[in-house]
């Protein structure tokens, strides 16, 4: 979309030159914002990003917005130029066009939707209602409900969603709140949240996105935004009403004054009070909160549109430069469109800029319960993914606090109402059927160095046990939280954890009792094939099976043209990490008949690499038995070797461990020690080497992906499927490349010989993506209509049928259930599986 709007009213380098201007705006010594400064500010941040198109296509664009605002203002115009182009203009209802909803999911990714939606409201609504706070809050909140976001409006869809309601399958509850929500918690508690974010500041990857915005390099930058933010709301909010009394316009002259010092850098302090501030949000719940926000800013763009230029100057600038600030602290907050991988995803998670206002759980429950506040909520089913803790009183804590805030939103309790023991809170939550919550407990990734000392992820391997055993004894503890606590999953970066690290836990828990998995995987890959393979390691390695689910998939489903057109020619992976894709390969050639893949040229290769990691050739057939192997513990692989005695030394899981590393050949047990415990080998595998995509062709990677597709089809696993996440996270440019209408078989998407795929929804991170299961339904359904020309019947079964994959295979559990103590039969279920 070439429109100039996103430019003015999020781009990070408008932002001091408006501080500028503002300043000698309100004393007078500039009668309006300097058109010739902002169009060149405006073209060198439309020329980085369109460098392909001519001039004149940005100075057309210029002179439309130059004469829409000679009438209406810089910012009615700016924001009436998104309505335009991105909603209905239809005064029952605030939703997005159908055709442009991709659109408008780019236009989230990089500044907020708010003040559009706002503007919309200021053109819908009677001058009665949007002159009455009363009146108009009430409308606001028929139109968009507990939403931050809105979606396009379809009857079936609605009917649909109504009647059968979402099943979120993949969500996790920290990262869930819409920064809307948060914005006004964050103006007036800023400073908890600043020292969260300079702690948070020493990593390095987060070190990265504040290097994005040169002005915001460090955290405490932004307690400037915050306070010059409040101040300009203040501003803004006695300019509306600084007519209504005989101390409006003194109190707005302050307000100027005050924000003049601000504006002079002179001082972030707030010693004058916010009086209309205090009217308008005092008392208001925090789940409420952008309510009362848009409130403010549907009377605003009202009163500005009425104005004369002379008389609306210094309102319009400070109200663009209000939006500035949101936007600035919304880069920091939300993964822009041009922001590619899972590495800039985590610079988000890990910068706690949700940290304060994510202590509590409540208002996260009621932001996901839609757009009808009288009505039945969205979701039936939701899945909420928790990291289980190193303390066991932690745990508690955190358990206490989801169902506290579960009931909060669903039974309308009271803290004071609420049980204190968590078994009760638990037998409480299971009894609310819409929405159905469920929690997974999911396992962080983290990086391991061979510097860290130890076998194999040693310290890591360690630090999940730990884990592990709390949760289970969490669970025996307090049984009624089996029926909560459903499932086990493993997040963050799986370029930095393997699934072998985790395949000792998976068979821990599985021995204690749960039984539904899932696991992160095929999400972000170095190389594709890497990416193929670690979901066929996922499924094998940590026993998945009917029910249990895959996080993500992609590997599977990104087109492999598309992943190697927007590759460089060479990569650098690592040599295991090499090898093991190699060994993938050689597994299929074996067998598959009339496989495409040079079974001589790859086992050269293997040989090769074996020589440089080892320092000797062992026999091809002996690596391929120890890659099938890796999920076997290195601890317990030295303690066969070493001939401890397992009934005298091992107990539990330990025993269970031994007893399937017994059955493993001596020769086999002696190369898998070798590769997990000697210091020299564990350095050459994390060795990088140059790789030339060239080796591995399309049609080799497409044969691969189809193997796995097959593979996961027969063990019927589910593979839950984030739309935007995957956009963002992905080398997609929108939701109509994304790989799900690939698996759907899309004619356009189809690929001869794919296996259908068992598909379920989910919306992954809704705040750190500007989306909710609502939205993730829809995108599916308008690309369906809308690019593929499916008829709206035909569009609503297909989506339908993934979303009812999300009840049918949700992980539900028994009240109780005992352990497993049959260790033969778990060794064996083991090995049948290899």
């Amino acid at each position: 979309m070439p429109n100039l709007n996103q430019y003015l009213l999020s781009e990070p380098r408008f932002f001091k030159p408006l501080c500028k201007q503002l300043k000698l705006l309100i004393p007078g010594d500039q009668l309006a914002l300097d058109d010739n400064e902002l169009k060149k500010l405006t073209y060198a941040s439309w020329q980085q990003r369109h460098f392909n198109w001519t001039d004149q296509v940005f100075h057309g664009h210029w002179r439309q917005l130059d004469q829409h605002k000679k009438d209406n203002g810089w910012c009615y115009s700016l924001l009436d130029q998104a309505a335009r182009f991105h909603l209905v203009n239809d005064a029952r209802s605030l939703a997005v066009k159908d055709d442009k909803f991709n659109d408008w999911q780019y236009w989230l990714s990089n500044q907020s939707g708010f003040p559009v939606m706002a503007l919309q409201l200021s053109k819908q609504l009677d001058k009665q209602i949007i002159n009455d706070k009363s009146a108009l809050s009430a409308a606001i909140k028929e139109h968009i409900g507990l939403r931050c976001i809105i979606s396009p409006f379809n009857g079936k869809v609605e009917d649909y969603i109504h009647n059968q309601g979402l099943h979120e399958a993949h969500l996790h509850l920290n990262g869930t709140t819409l920064f809307e929500q948060l914005w006004h918690d964050t103006m007036i508690q800023p400073n908890a949240l600043i020292e969260e974010m300079i702690e948070a500041a020493k990593k390095e990857r987060v070190q990265l996105l504040y290097a994005s915005y040169p002005f915001l390099d460090t955290p405490k930058k932004l307690l400037h935004i915050f306070h010059l933010a409040r101040r300009l709301r203040e501003t803004l909010l006695l300019w509306l009403v600084k007519n209504e009394s005989s101390l409006g316009l003194t109190h707005y002259d302050d307000s100027c004054k005050n924000l003049s010092k601000i504006l002079s850098f002179s001082s972030i302090s707030e010693p004058v009070s916010f009086i209309e501030e205090a009217k308008r949000f005092h008392g208001v719940e925090q789940h409420w909160s952008h309510i009362e926000e848009l409130n403010w800013q549907v009377k605003l763009l009202y009163r500005l549109k009425l104005e004369p230029a002379q008389t609306r100057n210094i309102a319009d600038a400070c109200y663009l430069l209000y939006l500035q600030c949101m936007n600035c602290f919304r880069h920091l907050l939300v993964q822009r469109s041009n922001q590619y991988g899972f590495d800039q995803f985590q610079k988000f998670a890990d910068n706690d800029g949700r940290s304060q206002i994510e202590k509590s759980y409540k208002a996260r429950f009621f932001q996901l319960h839609g757009p009808k506040i009288n009505d039945r909520p969205d979701l039936s089913t939701l899945e909420g993914r928790f990291a289980p803790k190193g303390e066991q009183s932690k745990n508690i804590d955190l358990i206490t606090d989801i169902l506290t805030g579960f009931l909060q939103y669903a039974g309308g309790l009271k803290p004071l109402e609420l049980a204190t023991d968590i078994n009760q809170l638990a037998e409480k939550v299971s009894q609310f059927s819409r929405p159905n919550l469920r929690l997974v407990a999911h396992f962080i990734k983290q990086p391991w160095s061979v510097k860290d000392g130890g076998y194999h992820f040693e310290s890591r391997r360690d630090d999940l046990d730990e884990k592990a055993f709390l949760l289970c004894e969490m669970l025996d503890a307090h049984p009624n939280l089996r029926a909560i606590i459903t499932g086990i999953d493993a997040a963050a970066n799986e370029l930095e954890s393997p699934p072998e690290v985790f395949a000792p836990v998976y068979r821990y828990c599985r021995s204690r009792g749960i039984r539904n998995f899932t696991f992160h995987t095929g999400e972000d890959f170095e190389h594709l094939l890497s990416g193929i393979r670690s979901i066929y390691d996922s499924i094998k390695l940590l026993g998945l099976q009917d029910g249990d689910r895959i996080g993500h998939g992609t590997a599977i489903g990104i087109h492999p043209q598309l992943w190697l057109d927007a590759m460089p020619d060479k990569i650098y992976l690592k040599q295991a990490e090499w090898l093991n894709d190699l060994l993938f390969l050689r597994k299929i050639a074996l067998d598959k008949l009339n496989s495409k893949i040079q079974l001589g040229r790859i086992e050269t290769k293997i040989r090769e690499l074996c020589l440089n990691i080892y320092g000797e050739l062992y026999p091809i057939e002996d690596l391929q038995e120890a890659w099938k192997l890796r999920g076997l513990r290195p601890n317990i692989i030295a303690d066969v070797l070493a001939n401890v005695m397992g009934p005298l030394e091992h107990i539990g899981i330990l025993a269970i461990e031994f007893e399937l590393t017994k059955k493993v050949d001596n020769r086999i047990l002696k190369l898998l020690k070798i590769q997990t415990s000697d210091q020299r080998v564990l350095t050459q595998n994390e060795a990088e080497i140059e790789v030339d995509l060239s080796y591995i062709d399309f049609d080799v990677l497409l044969e691969a992906q189809q193997y796995t597709q097959a593979y996961v089809a027969r063990q019927k696993v589910v593979i839950e499927t984030l739309p935007t996440s995957n956009v963002r996270i992905s080398h997609y440019k929108c939701i109509e490349q994304h790989h799900v209408f690939r698996w759907l078989q899309v004619p356009e998407r189809a690929i001869a010989d794919d296996t259908e795929m068992l598909l379920a929804l989910g919306s992954d991170d809704p705040g750190i993506f500007a989306t909710d299961m609502r939205n993730e339904f829809y995108h599916l359904f308008t690309v369906l209509t809308q690019k593929f020309k499916y008829s709206e019947r035909d569009a609503l079964n297909l989506v339908a049928s993934i979303n009812e994959n999300g009840r049918i295979y949700r992980f539900d559990g028994p009240q109780q259930l005992g352990r497993i103590d049959e260790t033969k039969g778990l060794a064996e279920s083991y090995f049948n599986n290899r």
